[in-house]
């Protein structure tokens, strides 16, 4: 394959690709529910996870497949006979396999299922510990290495469009994006199952939002731009109170570095602009992970348990 045919079939994938962002999102957010509810219901999380990886890789494999099948069709003169059936058989495949990841959920709905839990029984179980180099060091990977890996691999391959580059250039390129891509959704996902947990561990009955909620309305477009301060800032403020409420004498949560991460999340998402907030949230999201991470760990394995005053 020559450089210029590489060269279309990337953007024609990457175009592909942004219709399937909605469903994506929701693959992602079903990974992390599965992920923090594993130990609670492990053969539907386990299910879950298997659905929505398989979702995913089948998402961005098939852009590329369509992309590729569709510079077969003028590269080799395919008839209109021949690009139909083959075409079928990709999006066969395609429905096949996105119909057994669905059969995983619908199963996943009633395997394993145990009685719904009050919050007074959540919290009777304990606060269940965190690692913090697990989170932070993961998240600074994520984001320290996989951010600059992205955009570096972007660039370069932005800029050897318009050059001779050679395909094995265009090879490492695409490698670098796909790379900076799966370190910075691990980091992501990472990041709100630590959210998820310091919600979970201060249920009580007198939190704003549950860990479920507290996840899953970051995922709502243009809500999110509001919920981002109630999920974040907002455990600060409820964290508090928690301790208060339960009699525990750990240090309190400070508010103001959620806030800032908060307010930069929401500008990182300005076109072009959003690049130099998103810039200065990295080393921020790592400070908060810690923080955060600290907070859960200073809270006694059976505070949850303790009458509230």
């Amino acid at each position: 394959m020559h450089y210029d045919q590489v060269k279309n079939l990337f953007p024609m994938a990457l175009q592909l690709l942004l219709w399937q962002i909605p469903y994506m999102l929701v693959y992602i957010a079903g990974f992390v529910v599965a992920l923090v509810n594993w130990r609670r219901y492990p053969k539907p999380s386990l299910l879950v996870v298997i659905a929505t990886s398989v979702s995913f890789v089948v998402s961005i494999v098939w852009a590329f497949a369509f992309a590729f099948v569709w510079y077969l069709r003028t590269s080799q003169g395919w008839t209109i006979k021949t690009y139909g059936f083959i075409n079928s058989a990709l999006s066969i495949t395609h429905t096949i396999l996105g119909a057994g990841a669905l059969s995983l959920f619908l199963f996943a709905v009633y395997i394993g299922r145990r009685s719904e839990l009050t919050a007074g029984e959540q919290a009777s179980q304990g606060v269940r510990r965190v690692s913090l180099p697990l989170y932070v060091s993961s998240i600074a990977v994520g984001q320290l290495l996989g951010g600059p890996l992205f955009l570096f691999g972007v660039i370069l391959f932005a800029i050897s469009s318009n050059s001779y580059s050679s395909d094995s250039s265009s090879i490492v390129y695409g490698l670098m994006i796909a790379v900076g891509v799966i370190l910075m959704l691990t980091a992501s996902i990472l990041y709100l199952v630590l959210i998820y947990k310091a919600w979970e561990s201060i249920q009580d009955g007198y939190a704003r939002t549950t860990p479920g909620q507290a996840v899953g309305f970051l995922f709502i477009p243009f809500y999110n731009f509001y919920w981002i301060f109630q999920a974040i800032p907002g455990f600060a403020d409820d964290y508090n109170a928690y301790l208060i409420r339960a009699k525990i004498s750990a240090p309190p949560l400070d508010k103001g570095l959620l806030q800032a991460q908060a307010i930069l999340q929401v500008l990182s998402a300005i076109p072009y602009l959003g690049m130099i907030f998103a810039l200065a949230l990295m080393p921020i999201n790592c400070i908060v992970a810690a923080k955060i991470c600290t907070a859960i760990n200073a809270l006694p394995e059976t505070a949850a348990s303790a009458t509230p005053a």
